[in-house]
């Protein structure tokens, strides 16, 4: 079998240990991409210590709340699973993809 993520242009890792606090300002992963889109104007900050979420904040109430129980499903959902950064230059503007908008330039983390 084999499988792919394109477009092209990511490099990643597992973390063995991640603090400090990330602000989401771009967009969310899986379904909360498409539910909420670019997070420009009301960005999520993510603070966390040994690997794992202690403290969410955000103006989206309902964002805030949707993002609490997607890393509440179960014992490591909200553990720091990967440290990636984005490479594709050819990439300007967030799309709402999540395959695509990762691969743009910077850096995000997936729970």
């Amino acid at each position: 079998e084999k499988w792919g993520n394109l477009p092209g242009g990511e490099i990643f890792t597992a973390p063995a240990n991640t603090n400090g606090t990330f602000v989401v300002d771009g967009v969310v992963g899986d379904y909360l991409c498409s539910k909420y889109g670019d997070l420009r104007d009301t960005p999520l900050t993510i603070q966390v210590a040994g690997n794992r979420i202690v403290e969410l904040r955000c103006e989206n109430k309902e964002l805030l709340d949707d993002f609490r129980a997607y890393t509440s499903t179960d014992e490591n959902s909200n553990r720091v699973g990967e440290f990636a950064i984005g490479t594709n230059t050819a990439l300007t503007r967030v799309i709402g993809n999540i395959l695509q908008d990762e691969k743009i330039p910077g850096v995000h983390i997936a729970f």
